[in-house]
């Protein structure tokens, strides 16, 4: 855990003083008093985890969420929300949000200590997994797949064709899982793209569809892909799928 560097988000300056007081000892603090200060933040930089609070004015925690994960820096940043609020209501909104922790107000040092600790461990050894990459414009499913395989994989999130293409061009991912209706792409021209390139011609692609006609499946056949999916996608079917494929 020394030296992450981590953004806390809360708009009550009394918080973010007391939270950077409790990490500063051994971890790099960044604070936010606004969810767009955090945007405007993560627009140009990354960090290891994002401390969120749930209650801001004009852009609460759970609207930050969304216009966070839809950057580049920080689709797959760790996220523990802050709650004042120990309802069963806003704990069960924040886990299907795809954060991977939360908290509740007053924060208790040696707790958050822990979570923190947590996160960061499980999130460095999923990077001793074999990764999926997962390529899809619908966010949901994304955190639906992430939640499907965080046990078992390193699961990489993308929403858009052009970010897929620009992480491919540093890493090469153990399989792709890849929509086969996006805006802009469909699966056929991501994988055209992909086969053009010595370096990723030879990753798996699982074609996942919500429409898997026969018209799209002899589009697909060229490409010879390694498997089919048609949402909604299951978790028993996604890990036996991807546990086939990569033999």
């Amino acid at each position: 855990m020394r030296y992450a560097k981590i953004l806390v988000v809360d708009d009550d300056p009394e918080v973010l003083d007391t939270l950077k007081l409790y990490l500063q000892d051994n971890m790099q603090v960044v604070t936010a008093r606004s969810g767009r200060q955090a945007v405007d933040y993560m627009e140009t930089n990354t960090v290891d985890l994002i401390l969120l609070d749930v209650e801001m004015p004009i852009m609460n925690g759970f609207i930050t969420l969304e216009r966070l994960r839809n950057l580049k820096s920080c689709i797959n940043t760790p996220i523990i929300m802050v709650t004042g609020k120990n309802d069963k209501g806003t704990v069960i909104k924040c886990m299907t949000k795809g954060v991977d922790d939360y908290i509740v107000k007053p924060i208790d040092k040696v707790l958050l200590k822990e979570k923190i600790e947590t996160v960061l461990n499980h999130k460095n050894y999923g990077e001793g997994k074999k990764v999926v990459l997962t390529i899809d414009d619908d966010m949901n499913y994304l955190k639906t797949v992430r939640n499907y395989l965080c046990d078992q994989y390193n699961v990489i999130m993308i929403n858009s064709a052009k970010l897929a293409m620009e992480y491919l061009a540093k890493y090469v991912p153990d399989v792709i899982l890849l929509d086969y209706q996006m805006p802009l792409y469909n699966g056929t021209a991501i994988m055209n793209r992909l086969q053009k390139e010595a370096a990723t011609r030879d990753i798996p692609v699982i074609i996942v569809s919500g429409n898997l006609d026969m018209e799209a499946m002899q589009e697909c056949v060229p490409y010879n892909p390694a498997a089919y999916i048609v949402k909604p996608v299951t978790k028993q079917i996604l890990l036996e799928t991807i546990k086939r494929v990569l033999g």
